[in-house]
């Protein structure tokens, strides 16, 4: 996947509402969804070595899903490139999740070298990704009818929390006013 996209230059995926973006939007989708393979690809377990930082990035997130990019995806008046860009940063934390237990599992100890490739791993993943602060930004945009665009956004920040917690609680922003708010909406629904 990294090696794909690093030779595509002409792939673009500025928002914009057409079918062609729609199209990329569903590679990028299903691009994501691709399983890691087992021991990052090499036969009878781990290597010694983790393989390169860049090409694990590149295979988790894209390299048409820069910061700017997905940031103007949130930001966009349609709610159909938002929701895109929601559940494509879900799929890229559920996938980053899971290279960062293989990493867990070929580091013989918290100093291996798999240790150290793992926080690079981490590091560059931030880099990638928009920031939680801009994640809030748009829960807040949401409409209270807008329930599927809130559900996928809040499992999006859950997954902040969840798999970076380091990136989600830079924000220094209290979540607990959201989710009572969530709570006694749903009360109030199941109430009805």
């Amino acid at each position: 996947i990294a090696q794909y996209f690093s030779r595509k230059r002409s792939f673009s995926f500025d928002p914009k509402l057409s079918a062609t973006w729609i199209g990329y939007a569903a590679l990028l989708y299903n691009v994501i969804q691709l399983p890691i393979p087992a021991y990052f690809g090499h036969s009878g377990g781990y290597a010694r070595a983790p393989p390169p930082t860049a090409v694990v990035i590149g295979n988790i997130i894209p390299a048409p899903m820069t910061l700017k990019v997905m940031t103007r995806c949130l930001t966009n008046k349609s709610g159909l490139i938002s929701f895109y860009a929601v559940r494509m940063l879900v799929l890229a934390l559920q996938k980053l999740s899971r290279a960062l237990t293989m990493y867990h599992e070929a580091s013989s100890s918290a100093e291996s070298l798999w240790g150290e490739a793992a926080r690079r791993l981490v590091d560059d993943f931030y880099q990638s990704i928009p920031d939680i602060k801009d994640i809030i930004s748009h829960y807040r945009t949401l409409t209270d009818n807008d329930l599927l665009q809130r559900e996928v956004t809040s499992r999006l920040l859950q997954l902040y929390y969840e798999v970076i917690p380091q990136l989600a609680l830079r924000a220094k922003f209290d979540v607990s006013p959201m989710l009572l708010a969530s709570i006694q909406k749903v009360e109030a629904f199941e109430g009805k």
